[in-house]
């Protein structure tokens, strides 16, 4: 029974920490939705990294953030890295985008 236990929440944790698929236009919709959250005008999307398929984002939603990934195809970034470990730079990724300009890089002084 433990064994059991222990498989269910294994698979359980690994499909928590996965990415979840969302679309150009579901992010900015939620952007939308939840800007007044934001009270510092600051993007609430950090951008992880880019492999052959997918865009890699945190997104940060209130009190926790939420790895999210977008089809290569949906957005073209101008500053492409590859996928920041949860290890460098702190875990938070490259840099922040904005999401009403391209998801262009944000310069923060």
């Amino acid at each position: 029974m433990k064994y059991i236990l222990y498989i269910l929440l294994s698979v359980f944790l690994v499909g928590c920490a996965s990415p979840s698929a969302w679309t150009k236009n579901e992010i900015q919709a939620w952007y939308a939705e939840n800007v007044h959250t934001f009270p510092d005008a600051s993007s609430p999307i950090r951008y992880r990294g880019t492999d052959e398929k997918y865009h890699y984002f945190l997104l940060r939603d209130k009190d926790s953030w939420r790895n999210i990934k977008v089809d290569r195809e949906e957005i073209h970034m101008k500053d492409i890295e590859p996928i920041a470990s949860y290890s460098d730079r702190g875990h938070l990724g490259h840099y922040v985008v904005d999401i009403q300009n391209g998801f262009d890089k944000v310069s923060i002084p």
